[in-house]
C-alpha cells in the first residue's frame, strides 16, 4: 500500500486510494513531501507540483490553502551500485559508510530521495546468511557494499572513514565537504553499475 507523508511537525501520514488520490488535511509550515511503497519494490521518483519539480523544495503553507496539482511518481525502474571499499593499501575496508547523493547540489536535502547511505559487509556479514556460499559468499566478503534500488541518474559517492565519530546526517553542508572527495557515477535502471572506492577520511567536525 502507497502512503504520503509530510515532514513537518505533527503531520500524520495519507493512504493512497484505489484511485490513485491523496489528501492531506491541516498542514502549515514549511512541508515536504515524501512517498513510500510499503513492500513493494518501488521508490520514489519525483513530485510535481504542476510542471515544477518540488521532490526537494518545502512548500510554504499557511494552512488554509487547498492544492490538487501535486503529482507523486514512484518507479520500479531503478538501478544497484556495489562494489568494494579498500583502503590506500588496498585492503579491503569492512564496515566503512558509503554515501551517494545526487550530483545536483540542489538536491541534497533533508528526506532527498536522491541521497543514501550504507555500510561495506564487516566479517560477520556471512554470519547473516548461514550455508551462504560461491556467488552469495562473495557478495557478502568483508569491505564489499551493495546499494539497491537508485533511482537512475547522476550521483556522487564517497566512501568514509569517520573513526570513532558518529557519521552526521547527510544533507546540506556535510553533503559539500564530501562533495570534493566524491567519485562520479551514471546510475541506470536494470543492471548492477560497479564502482570500487577508497576509504576517504573525513572530517566530521564544526
Amino acid at each position: 500500500m502507497t502512503s504520503v507523508g509530510g515532514m513537518f511537525s505533527g503531520g500524520r501520514p495519507a493512504t493512497v486510494q484505489e484511485d490513485g488520490s491523496f489528501e492531506l488535511t491541516g498542514v502549515r509550515g514549511p512541508v515536504l513531501l515524501t512517498a513510500s511503497a510499503g513492500g513493494q519494490a518501488a521508490v520514489l521518483k519525483s513530485i510535481l507540483r504542476g510542471s515544477e519539480d518540488i521532490t526537494t523544495t518545502p512548500m510554504e503553507l499557511v494552512g488554509t490553502e487547498r492544492i490538487g496539482d501535486v503529482t507523486i511518481v514512484l518507479t520500479r525502474d531503478t538501478g544497484r551500485l556495489e562494489g568494494t571499499v579498500t583502503n590506500s593499501r588496498g585492503e579491503p575496508v569492512p564496515e566503512a559508510t558509503i554515501v551517494i547523493f545526487s550530483d545536483d547540489p540542489r538536491r541534497g536535502t533533508d528526506g532527498s530521495p536522491f541521497t543514501r547511505t550504507s555500510r561495506s559487509y564487516g566479517p560477520a556479514a556471512l554470519a547473516a546468511v548461514p550455508g551462504a556460499t560461491g556467488p552469495a559468499a562473495a557478495a557478502r566478503a568483508p569491505g564489499q557494499y551493495q546499494m539497491p534500488m537508485l533511482v537512475p541518474g547522476r550521483y556522487l559517492v564517497v566512501a568514509c572513514d569517520a573513526g570513532t565519530e558518529p557519521m552526521p546526517t547527510p544533507e546540506g553542508a556535510f553533503l559539500e565537504k564530501l562533495r570534493p572527495l566524491a567519485t562520479s557515477v551514471t546510475i541506470a535502471a536494470g543492471d548492477p553499475t560497479k564502482l570500487d572506492l577508497t576509504l576517504s577520511k573525513v572530517p566530521v567536525g564544526g
